[in-house]
């Protein structure tokens, strides 16, 4: 490093930023993004391509303490013993870097490519994602480097500023949000719309950010996960219950807690009085919270609902189905009926029961536990069909080449406890 700190000209400055930014970035750093990392400009509203260094300048100003994966085009530290070297003796190369890391990536956010907003086109998305190649980085991880800088007194009013952007603040969002639903297709037209500075500040935990965008004006109603974040906009006048029918973020917080397994904010939510037998109208489908928690396995979750003495734990939506039905595994379902309000024979609208759900969804243990507190196997839906006769057909699945041997397996385990 000190070698390094005697080379000529910028290749000092550099190189710590370079090192900086290897060192802290959040996941490996691909050599585009590191050349337009190092060319941004604060407070400039386009990048200068002209300002764009050469891999062999970055390679040069940091020899021989990273190198370039030719495979991945990936910049890494030639060697572990050196990050550890670098993270040890962070407080006298590294004093500024999450603040410059910041800035830079708040900075690029905010150019003017990207003041149109949302975008509306799953093709020109994937264009600028591709075209700008600091941009997926910058928007999914900005936030995250900001919070040492903020536990350095840093001035929050710098990331407000840039929050408090509308354009600008609907385009990082749909950034931050599309790999949650890459799953889907047209991932970016999927992401939710209209997302506030708040939301922001709350996706990231930014408390101090929070506190300014609140006294500045901004709506406390949203959807947060962090608990903290949630006690704040609760004592700011946040409605436990509220539910923004004019927006495609509709669900109200304490289904979004469940959905989602956030313990303490499902109890800070009730704390407040949010309703726990409030059912589902984001999706239409008339479930309570304590369904889908039991439906994703979140008992910790389950366990606060219940001890609200405010659910019925046997409630039904819009397809007559209860959360035992739902059950994810055999904990929960364990939850539900050591309930005495829990039917285990319980009968939707076609006539199902948990007992059958769980042997179409091949949950083997939950599948067990319902038979010993005495499901009833011979229960027939409304098409005449048992519980047995839903199992027999994972096996001429199998037969037909549309299961895996080891879903084979399964269908032959859940088959064996039924006959």
């Amino acid at each position: 490093m000190e070698r390094i700190q005697r080379q000529r000209g910028d290749l000092p400055r550099d190189a710590v930023l370079i090192l900086a930014w290897v060192v802290h970035a959040r996941r490996q750093i691909t050599v585009p993004e590191l050349q337009e990392a190092l060319a941004v400009e604060i407070d400039k509203s386009a990048l200068d391509e002209d300002n764009i260094p050469t891999v062999d300048h970055i390679t040069r100003a940091c020899a021989p303490l990273i190198a370039v994966d030719t495979e991945s085009n990936i910049v890494r530290l030639v060697h572990y013993t050196t990050q550890k070297y670098l993270e040890r003796t962070r407080d006298i190369w590294f004093q500024n870097a999450q603040i410059d890391i910041t800035r830079i990536c708040i900075t690029y956010l905010s150019f003017s490519a990207f003041e149109s907003g949302f975008c509306i086109s799953e093709a020109k998305f994937w264009d600028t994602v591709e075209t700008n190649k600091l941009y997926d980085y910058a928007a999914q991880n900005w936030g995250h480097h900001a919070h040492e800088p903020f536990a350095l007194s840093w001035e929050a009013l710098e990331v407000v500023d840039f929050l408090e952007r509308e354009g600008i603040l609907q385009a990082c969002s749909q950034a931050l949000m599309v790999p949650k639903y890459q799953h889907l297709r047209y991932a970016s037209q999927m992401v939710p719309r209209q997302m506030t500075a708040l939301h922001l500040a709350g996706y990231f935990g930014l408390h101090d950010v929070a506190v300014t965008l609140l006294a500045r004006g901004h709506d406390p109603n949203i959807e947060e996960e962090d608990d903290t974040m949630v006690k704040l906009l609760l004592d700011n006048g946040a409605q436990p219950n509220f539910q923004d029918n004019n927006s495609h973020l509709t669900e109200f917080p304490l289904l979004w807690a469940a959905k989602t397994g956030h313990k303490e904010v499902a109890r800070l939510l009730l704390e407040a009085g949010a309703d726990p037998s409030a059912k589902d109208s984001f999706d239409g489908d008339g479930r309570t919270p304590l369904s889908y928690a039991a439906q994703r396995g979140y008992q910790n979750v389950m366990e606060v609902l219940l001890a609200s003495g405010k659910v019925d734990a046997d409630s039904r939506d819009i397809d007559g189905r209860t959360p035992l039905s739902y059950a994810f595994d055999n904990k929960v379902a364990r939850v539900l009926l050591a309930s005495s309000r829990v039917n285990v024979d319980s009968r939707d609208e076609v006539g199902r029961t948990p007992l059958w759900h769980a042997v179409d969804d091949e949950r083997l243990d939950v599948v067990q536990l319902l038979l010993a507190y005495g499901a009833d196997r011979e229960s027939k839906d409304n098409f005449g069909q048992i519980p047995l006769m839903k199992a027999k057909e994972g096996l001429e699945a199998y037969k037909k080449g549309n299961k895996w041997p080891d879903d084979l397996r399964k269908s032959q385990r859940v088959l064996s406890l039924l006959v």
